[in-house]
């Protein structure tokens, strides 16, 4: 059982560990993962009863490495807005968005309360996203204790409700992370608060999208942008979405990331990019 638990433990997070005073993000992978590499490293590594964890990379407390690629400073705007809210709600309180991300496939069980068009309906939303996304991959399972994410309707007010979930919206969703890394999701809708079925699924479409990274609507965008901040009958994933998406998987961080942070990542990326075109990856402090 100790086991299982230090298993879970490094699989969600890096290993933080105080070495000549200098704190070190330590990244542990299975060494069956890594069996047909050369000259494995066997120092820190984590012995266990049925497999060994070795270091696959270290990068000092408060370093980034980081890959944006290559962007413009609109799309840039338009993901801060996304990620951390706009202006006006980054200056009235900046602490309150992070950098949060699934680490895990998402696996979406939809309670008996959804109808098989609504299944049929997201099933092929998802698959979309998973088809256009470079790393985030989202599946329907049978079975509830083989699911992370959780669908469910309510149609009465005698209608239990997910302990997580706040009763007075039409439709909202909730999360649990570690270390700012999604592990487990609930959406609900209460279909007494909506009057039709084509509102119905846009609006599921919304909240399930913005719970892939916590995501914020955004403005001065097309409507039937499924981020876009204003209605539209007709919802769809656009080119943005899956640009902000992609985007936001590009970098897994191993330490919190505010707007603060964020913002002096791409000024010092920038300043890279520049002295050196042809790389795209860097540390960064």
């Amino acid at each position: 059982m100790k086991n299982l638990f230090l298993i879970l433990f490094v699989l969600i997070s890096s290993i933080s560990i105080g070495q000549n005073n200098l704190d070190i993000n330590r990244k542990y992978v299975s060494i069956k993962s890594l069996k047909n590499s050369k000259n494995i490293n066997l120092k820190n590594a984590i012995y266990l009863e049925n497999d060994t964890l070795v270091v696959e990379k270290s990068i000092p407390m408060g370093e980034f490495e980081v890959d944006f690629g290559d962007f413009d400073p609109e799309f840039i705007e338009h993901y801060k807005d996304a990620v951390f809210g706009n202006k006006e709600t980054r200056r009235k309180n900046f602490k309150l968005s992070h950098v949060k991300l699934w680490t895990s496939d998402i696996k979406v069980y939809f309670d008996k309360s959804v109808d098989k068009k609504t299944k049929k309906e997201l099933s092929s939303f998802f698959n979309e996203i998973s088809k256009n996304s470079n790393s985030l991959k989202i599946s329907v399972v049978s079975k509830l204790e083989l699911s992370n994410y959780l669908i469910y309707y309510i149609n009465s007010k005698k209608d239990k409700e997910h302990p997580n979930i706040i009763q007075q919206k039409p439709i909202t969703y909730n999360l649990l992370h570690s270390n700012n890394k999604f592990y487990s999701g609930v959406l609900r809708l209460n279909t007494l608060s909506f009057f039709s079925f084509n509102d119905q699924i846009n609006s599921l479409k919304v909240q399930f999208f913005k719970s892939l990274g916590q995501f914020w609507l955004i403005n001065n965008v097309p409507c039937e942008s499924i981020l876009a901040d204003c209605y539209s009958p007709t919802k769809r994933l656009t080119d943005l979405d899956f640009n902000i998406l992609n985007f936001h998987y590009k970098n897994v961080y191993d330490s919190d990331v505010t707007i603060f942070n964020y913002e002096r990542l791409i000024e010092k990326y920038s300043l890279l990019k520049k002295e050196h075109p042809t790389q795209t990856k860097f540390i960064i402090d």
